[in-house]
């Protein structure tokens, strides 16, 4: 069998070096890629600002898609199914990256606050591969967490997952993690609504990194006007790129949906759908993600308040607040939708906590081993 002719888009870490060993690559712009660039190509690997539909295949002989992303509401799964086009995705590639960003989020806030985060309550709407990462490490870092997902509780009968009401009403944090479905019993478009917001606690935060069209912004907007919510973390908007202003500036922290945009998740997601396309193409996969250096060393010290030490180490690893004043400079006359896009696509080149390397020899035992527990890579302690 020849080599098959495949569209790679660039936003896929190391996708060149990767597909290039199972045929013959043609890298594009996902902003590029329309239905006469897939004329003559026999796999489309993209991330998920492309749209998958009739309009895109119209023209095409596809045999293979892949998205190197967990969602996949970018994709008309029905038109795939009718053209006969066999495709994959990459589920919980990110799903560390992205409870990695909630933490960092919530250190920024703490920070700025003077919050210390230990014995609060966390709230997961969606426990799936991102939700039950984030439930673990807030969890180890002392949080109370409480678990909300009706098709989870519904599968297994479980009460760990809790009726929503009772989880807004006892949090003082909320973090969306849902899938964006727009039919079902469990339906998650336009989900937070006013009446929705009512339940939650007074003076909870808000966090969303699951997807834009979850949240009513304008209900979003008024919670946040009345005191109701004390802070909203955003990392997704309605309509992107074109993104509302008025919601942006009322986020305490905004980034441009990069939650899990780490080099490490992003290269996950390309070996799964690198992985996924050998089977396809009846092909050995040769192709591995490039060895890392030694993890970057960190100084992290504890002057009495473990709760600032800690974020102190969460944010030198990474923090979000970089994104959030890049996203909030909007050139003047520049469309708001082109800034999001360069934003986004120049955003801070991210690694997870295990790419970091702490001492243990001048910290407290339990805290280097809480660094341990969270992900730190901490020498001096087995």
């Amino acid at each position: 069998m020849s080599r098959p002719r495949i569209v790679c888009a660039t936003s896929l870490a190391d996708g060149e070096a990767a597909f290039s060993s199972l045929g013959d690559v043609r890298m594009m712009a996902e902003s590029d890629i329309h239905a006469g660039a897939l004329r003559d190509v026999d796999a489309l690997i993209t991330r998920s600002k492309v749209r998958v539909d009739d309009n895109l295949l119209a023209d095409s002989r596809l045999q293979f898609y892949a998205t190197a992303t967990a969602g996949i509401d970018h994709i008309d799964v029905a038109a795939l199914a009718r053209r006969g086009i066999a495709w994959a995705h990459a589920p919980g590639s990110n799903a560390n990256s992205v409870a990695e960003y909630i933490i960092a989020a919530l250190a920024w806030l703490g920070r700025e606050r003077g919050i210390n985060w230990t014995r609060r309550t966390l709230a997961i709407i969606g426990a799936g591969q991102v939700g039950s990462r984030l439930a673990a490490l807030a969890d180890r870092m002392g949080l109370t967490v409480l678990l909300n997902d009706p098709p989870l509780r519904d599968a297994t009968g479980d009460s760990l997952y809790l009726p929503l009401r009772e989880a807004l009403a006892h949090a003082d944090i909320v973090s969306l993690h849902v899938p964006l479905t727009a039919s079902g019993p469990h339906a998650t478009r336009n989900m937070v609504t006013a009446s929705w917001l009512s339940n939650i606690k007074p003076g909870a935060v808000f966090i969303n990194s699951s997807r834009g069209e979850v949240v009513e912004e304008p209900a979003l907007l008024r919670a946040l006007a009345d005191g109701n919510l004390s802070a909203a973390i955003l990392d997704v908007f309605n309509r992107e790129p074109a993104i509302d202003i008025a919601t942006l500036r009322a986020a305490a922290l905004a980034t441009p949906h990069i939650a899990g945009y780490s080099l490490d998740g992003r290269r996950q997601g390309t070996l799964m759908v690198y992985r996924a396309a050998c089977r396809h193409f009846n092909r050995p996969p040769t192709w591995q993600p490039p060895e890392d250096a030694e993890p970057t060393e960190l100084n992290v010290h504890l002057h009495g308040d473990e709760s600032r030490a800690l974020h102190d180490a969460v944010l030198a690893a990474y923090n979000p607040f970089v994104d959030d004043q890049r996203l909030r400079a909007l050139p003047v006359g520049m469309p708001i939708d082109r800034h999001f896009q360069r934003v986004r696509q120049t955003c801070v080149e991210r690694r997870e906590f295990r790419r970091y390397r702490v001492s243990a020899a001048a910290l407290p035992p339990a805290f280097a081993a809480l660094l341990k527990k969270i992900g730190f890579c901490v020498s001096g302690i087995t």
